[in-house]
């Protein structure tokens, strides 16, 4: 894939803009590393928490992951099979861009532009987010084709000219894709492919998801084949499980409010006003979708603020410092002991969790007070 770091005439220059920004500006962690710096979750405590069915698939899914890599002669995901035999793997955290950023400190390439560390759906977001603001001749749609190991982006400009970001330094026009699979693949559309992604499950949108295994869908029918359809155009071929889902019946299930959201918010041009509209939404209408965003952006000021320690109970490394303490007291001086009271976000009316706390040694009164809640609950006292 060596021949894509050159700029494709193809595509327009504001995507490259954005792949520049995420290229450059992120560090993209090993496994190994999420778990050293955001602890490991506990496989079984999952179970309990979603379902045995729910997380056996997922790892299988990941498990055929790890064995298509060896298969390819690569032993970079042998960690997480280790992992995984012994019912952890690494807690990845999806952020948003400035709690990314305050974990900056974790890059080994502190001394380049590096503005934080990220996991492949960090990356994701980040283009989409990107995507979003372009001018509207720029941009039909955007969805994310995800598997059990990875996600990637797929966008459209207005003349349904389709382009594929499926990982940092690689940006794919129909051009450059079908280039690929000649040069590196004899033109094997299915193993070039599959190179990048053994398997895909779902297909995420702003309109909402599209599950291949259970067939549920928030998007209308008649737009997900519409979908498709643009995927083929692109790739030249339709990823089998995805063909093998849309072969089987579609349940569609209500939308989801964020398409209608986005549409009413285009063209806004202040954070503030944006955060506004949100806040009303979310107090004077009572409406779920915008608490989550105000809980996402850490927020204080929510109509039900007991939802930050009930998130805050799953937080890995709270969960492993409390196992080492037997009385209040001990977590009292454990939370003492962090030396500094700066805001990540430097902003006192938003909240850090117990974990970020932890990590970056930092936290207001608010991010204390929160931590040692947690840490008093798992202390049993």
């Amino acid at each position: 894939m060596s021949n894509l770091a050159v700029a494709d005439p193809s595509i327009p220059v504001e995507f490259f803009a954005i792949k520049r920004f995420i290229d450059k500006s992120f560090e993209h962690l090993h496994p190994h590393d999420v778990a050293k710096i955001y602890g490991s979750i506990d496989v079984d405590h999952e179970r309990e928490r979603f379902g045995q069915e729910v997380i056996d698939q997922g790892v299988a899914g990941l498990t055929r992951y790890i064995e298509f890599v060896r298969s390819a002669g690569s032993d970079r995901a042998s960690w997480m099979l280790d992992a995984l035999n012994e019912g952890t793997f690494p807690n990845y955290t999806y952020s948003t861009y400035d709690v990314i950023r305050a974990h900056r400190q974790f890059s080994h390439n502190r001394k380049s532009s590096s503005n934080g560390v990220v996991s492949c759906l960090d990356e994701m977001s980040l283009f989409c987010a990107g995507a979003l603001t372009l001018p509207k001749e720029l941009h039909y749609q955007t969805i994310m084709l995800v598997g059990p190991s990875h996600y990637t982006v797929l966008t459209w400009d207005n003349e349904r000219n389709g382009y594929w970001f499926p990982a940092k330094r690689y940006l794919f026009s129909r051009t450059t894709w079908q280039a690929f699979v000649d040069d590196d693949f004899a033109g094997d559309v299915e193993s070039a492919f599959s190179s990048i992604m053994c398997e895909t499950n779902r297909i995420i949108s702003i309109r909402g998801s599209f599950d291949f295994d259970t067939g549920a869908s928030h998007i209308a029918e008649s737009f997900l084949r519409e979908i498709v359809s643009d995927i083929e155009q692109l790739f030249g071929f339709v990823p089998p499980h995805l063909k093998a889902a849309m072969e089987r019946p579609i349940v569609e299930v209500p939308p989801l409010p964020y398409y209608d959201v986005y549409i009413n918010m285009r063209g806004a041009t202040s954070r503030d006003d944006v955060l506004a509209t949100i806040r009303e939404a979310a107090t004077e209408r009572s409406e779920r979708w915008a608490e989550d965003v105000l809980l996402a952006y850490r927020s204080v000021h929510v109509p039900n603020p007991e939802r930050y320690f009930e998130a805050a109970l799953e937080s890995p490394l709270a969960r492993a410092a409390a196992a080492t303490m037997h009385t209040v007291d001990d977590a009292i001086a454990y939370v003492e002991a962090i030396p500094r009271r700066a805001s990540i976000f430097n902003d006192v009316d938003r909240i850090a969790m117990p974990d970020e706390v932890i990590r970056l040694q930092t936290g207001t009164d608010r991010d204390r007070e929160l931590l040692l809640r947690v840490l008093r609950h798992w202390v049993g006292e």
